[in-house]
């Protein structure tokens, strides 16, 4: 089938192209004065290898925002294949945050060589604890930048991607 050339560019049509797209799923969580949070997120890049950085957009209304913000500092999360369940939780905004600390259980928590306390889940594929060190606009969101200061991975693992509204295992072992 052909493209239908030209449409104007709406919200839900540019939801429909972004869904055609795959992406990798992370949980990226928070702790610190600001209190406890997580989020799934699907929008996350790396940024540069020297320094070793990474940048995840969060939607400004969302409630991990402002303690994300507040808090300095991240952890993300890099989903491995069956961990639906996990980014489901997480998505979730009618679950509260133990809720969904509580229902996906257990994490991990450590404290990187800055001194932030980071929780992490052992079965994914890989985890990356981040020092906040700016905040961008992006319109509706805010694009955080965080200076990797620790990195747990697990060999063989698989990732988790979003794909067409719905999340598919890729890879692994």
């Amino acid at each position: 089938m052909a493209h239908d050339f030209p449409k104007e560019a709406s919200t839900q049509l540019f939801r429909d192209a972004m869904a055609q797209l795959p992406a990798a799923v992370h949980v990226v969580t928070t702790m610190g004065k600001a209190g406890l949070h997580g989020t799934t997120v699907t929008a996350f890049s790396s940024l540069s290898d020297e320094p070793p950085s990474v940048l995840v957009c969060v939607n400004r209304k969302s409630r991990i925002h402002d303690v994300l913000r507040d808090n300095g500092c991240f952890c993300v999360n890099q989903l491995s294949g069956g961990q639906d369940a996990v980014a489901a939780a997480f998505a979730n905004s009618a679950l509260g945050v133990e809720d969904r600390f509580d229902k996906t259980g257990p994490w991990h928590e450590w404290t990187d060589p800055l001194g932030a306390t980071h929780r992490a889940h052992p079965e994914a594929a890989g985890s990356l604890t981040c020092e906040l060190v700016s905040i961008l606009d992006g319109y509706s969101h805010s694009i955080f930048i965080g200076r990797v200061t620790g990195i747990a991975l697990r060999d063989g693992a698989s990732a988790l991607a979003y794909y067409r509204r719905g999340f598919e295992k890729i890879g692994g072992e």
